[in-house]
């Protein structure tokens, strides 16, 4: 009875060594080899092509254009080619609305104006260029997919002038999400518009959800934050219409 009793307790112990290495051979197998490194600037390329199998999202923007610490909080509906509202959540500018819709009425921005300047003209209409603002962008840069054209031609435009410096510094936790960030450092010219850029890329999506701007003296000088980004948003064409009930821009 012994003998047997030990004879199984040496299987045992035999079976826990051979499922050991096997458990140390695949983890050396995995991770005990370096992976392939990234290339940030394919990974941005990348985000380019994601973009291009969405046919319309929903988005809540916080964005940070002029550096203030006064950020907006805006959310937004878009659908390709250019259909766009959006109704600010949060102070500053909480109650106004926007929508804009490429060759629709008029071609005109339509907006639900708040603050003082509500009393007197409740809802104007203007062009596209009257919405950008002195270093700040209009309408027709709004949306996840122009963020991502301007990251690539500013990157491009640096790389043929030989100034451009990227980094991939792996993948983080950044408010719950995993994402690869990427850095591209500028020298200091008048085309740049920042010094530091930082991005983070979603890695489920593969859309950059979080960008900062730092100048050369590594001040921030604009943030952009996509939250609660869903891309399989069921999107009418009342979302883009002025006669929609839930809407105060008619």
């Amino acid at each position: 009875m012994n003998k047997t009793n030990n004879r199984s307790h040496d299987l045992i112990r035999l079976w826990v060594v051979l499922l050991s290495a096997v458990i140390g051979f695949l983890w050396f197998a995995t991770e005990g080899v370096a992976q392939p490194a990234i290339d940030p600037m394919e990974l941005l390329l990348s985000t380019k092509e994601s973009y291009t199998h969405i046919g319309g999202y929903t988005v809540t923007l916080i964005r940070d254009e002029a550096g203030d610490g006064k950020p907006e909080t805006i959310s937004i509906k878009f659908r390709k080619p250019f259909e766009v509202y959006m109704k600010w959540v949060k102070s500053p500018n909480l109650g106004r609305e926007l929508l804009y819709v490429e060759g629709q009425n008029d071609d005109k921005v339509i907006v639900k104006m708040t603050g003082f300047i509500g009393i007197l003209f409740s809802v104007i209409r203007i062009t596209p260029e009257e919405t950008q603002r002195k270093g700040q962008h209009g309408i027709k840069d709004v949306g996840v997919g122009n963020m991502i054209d301007r990251i690539i031609e500013q990157t491009r435009i640096a790389q043929s002038n030989g100034d451009a410096v990227l980094y991939y510094h792996g993948i983080k936790e950044v408010n719950g999400r995993q994402v690869h960030e990427v850095e591209r450092i500028l020298p200091q010219k008048s085309y740049y518009p920042v010094h530091r850029l930082v991005v983070y890329i979603d890695q489920t999506l593969n859309l950059p959800v979080e960008i900062f701007g730092y100048d050369w003296n590594d001040k921030m000088v604009e943030h952009y934050h996509y939250t609660e980004l869903n891309i399989q948003a069921k999107l009418e064409d009342s979302d883009f219409k002025t006669s929609n009930r839930e809407y105060k821009v008619e």
